[in-house]
């Protein structure tokens, strides 16, 4: 037997398992964040589902945490590690594989899905600090409340493509770009 000193790829792919158990569990944390904004009984006198109408005729953003929920809930199914289960390939010749690629595609295809909760929380968050700020009669916007209403108006006039302009305000914002070590 020769020995081309190849690696492993099992260290890798169980960093990757370890990350695709991790993700489910920040979108259900931020998933709660906005139930509780939605729900009257939790959220500290705003308005029902974050919309100002007092005859219930417009849902506000409960549709909003219903694809939050879906989308956690997705995330969960997905987590199924990759590298419990190893097929044998090249003839038998590599009697382990790690299945590090297929981890590692998952785990990309997961934080798209991350991404987009935390995006319905950002835009819920949004829209009951504005409501917030009514109730406290404060005199001030913040900045970044603007800079964020420019591209995802609040539930009255646009809910439809909210996320996918939050996700776009995000990449392009200064603010959200990270931090240079140089």
């Amino acid at each position: 037997m020769v020995s081309a000193g190849n690696f492993h790829g099992m260290p890798i792919a169980l960093a990757l398992t370890q990350l695709k158990c991790c993700i489910p569990v920040l979108a259900s944390i931020s998933e709660r964040r906005l139930a509780k904004l939605v729900d009257p009984a939790t959220n500290d006198g705003l308005p029902p589902f974050l919309i100002g109408n007092e005859d219930g005729t417009d849902s506000g953003h409960m549709i909003v945490q219903y694809t939050a929920a879906a989308l956690v809930n997705e995330l969960a199914t997905k987590a199924h590690p990759a590298t419990v289960y190893s097929i044998p390939t090249s003839a038998n010749a590599e009697d382990h594989v790690s299945m590090g690629t297929t981890e590692a595609r998952h785990v990309l295809e997961m934080l798209g899905d991350l991404e987009k909760v935390l995006a319905l929380e950002l835009l819920v968050g949004t829209q009951a600090l504005e409501f917030r700020l009514q109730i406290l009669s404060a005199s001030y916007t913040l900045a970044p409340t603007s800079a964020y209403r420019r591209c995802a108006p609040s539930c009255a006039i646009c809910r439809r493509s909210a996320a996918t302009k939050v996700r776009r305000w995000l990449k392009t914002s200064s603010a959200c770009r990270p931090i240079s070590n140089t």
